[in-house]
């Protein structure tokens, strides 16, 4: 690995951290019953709505067309995205100081 590629691996791996700091998802309703809008931000750990009563209005709507309820605890991958992008960021760092991915293999 050259040295220009493994700044490009570092720099990939802490780019990645970014999912730790912005939302990855974001979802915006408009209705007429709701003038300013309605929200949803979903994040490598939680779900949210933009404003306070959100999450709780979509889950409203969503009742009527026989959805189930957006409820952050009931959903397991909220718990393991933590643990899979720190992996693959450590990984990468990893792989960018040692020059190889031999370091990674078992």
């Amino acid at each position: 690995m050259t040295k220009k590629h493994k700044i490009l691996m570092a720099v990939a791996s802490l780019i990645l951290g970014l999912v730790f700091m912005f939302p990855i998802w974001t979802i915006d309703l408009e209705a007429p019953q709701y003038p300013e809008g309605i929200g949803m931000e979903i994040s490598i750990d939680k779900i949210e709505g933009k404003s306070k009563q959100d999450l709780q209005n979509i889950n409203g709507l969503n009742h009527y067309i026989g959805m189930k309820p957006i409820t952050p605890e009931s959903i397991p991958e909220l718990k393991i995205m933590p643990w899979i992008f720190g992996f693959l960021i450590v990984s990468g760092l990893a792989i960018a100081v040692w020059g190889n991915r031999t370091v990674l293999e078992l």
